[in-house]
């Protein structure tokens, strides 16, 4: 004689799965080690690479990997000697839009700190080799509209003299709400 599922074992099933699904998500993420990178070339030189003109473009993926957003990005850098003004306009496929302005300042060797507007805390970068990651708390804009307060694990490798790779993990409470892979390509 077999046994079937009550409603209530069903549902509960159900809610464990729902609950351990954003788990199984997370468990895809790279463990990134930025030591890896410190003997790969070209050396990315922030104040090099962000002054001046830049175009990106890319896609943000939900937890499953579906693409739930494309971007188009007008970048333009400053680098004063001292600190790197970095003016970002974004446009998504559906018409929305948002601009940022980034400002860093070197905090030791290979070590950056900046801050923009909507930031819920610095921006922490670490440069080695080809490679630089920044990690922030800040504002998440939603493919429905609503914003929330998320943590950005961003990656960024320099491929060549004109061209970088971006691939940032977006978080909240640990559990992944999306990745995004941006190309940037120097403009003149």
């Amino acid at each position: 004689m077999t046994r079937s599922a009550t409603p209530s074992r069903t549902r509960r099933n159900l809610l464990i799965g729902m609950a351990l699904a954003p788990l199984a998500a997370c468990a895809s993420r790279p463990d990134l080690n930025l030591a890896t990178y410190a003997d790969e070339r070209p050396l990315l030189v922030p104040q090099k690479v962000f002054n001046g003109p830049l175009r990106a473009w890319g896609v943000v993926q939900g937890p499953r990997g579906n693409i739930v957003r494309r971007m188009w990005v007008e970048i333009d850098g400053d680098w004063d000697g001292e600190t790197l003004t970095i003016a970002e306009r974004m446009r998504f496929e559906n018409g929305d839009s948002m601009a940022r302005i980034w400002t860093y300042r070197q905090n030791g060797p290979g070590q950056w700190i900046g801050s923009a507007e909507g930031n819920k805390s610095p921006s922490t970068g670490r440069v080695a080799g080809n490679a630089f990651n920044r990690q922030y708390t800040g504002d998440a804009h939603l493919p429905d509209g609503t914003v929330v307060v998320a943590q950005f694990d961003e990656w960024l490798w320099q491929l060549d003299e004109e061209r970088l790779f971006c691939r940032a993990y977006i978080s909240r409470w640990g559990i992944q709400l999306a990745q995004a892979s941006v190309f940037f390509q120097r403009e003149g």
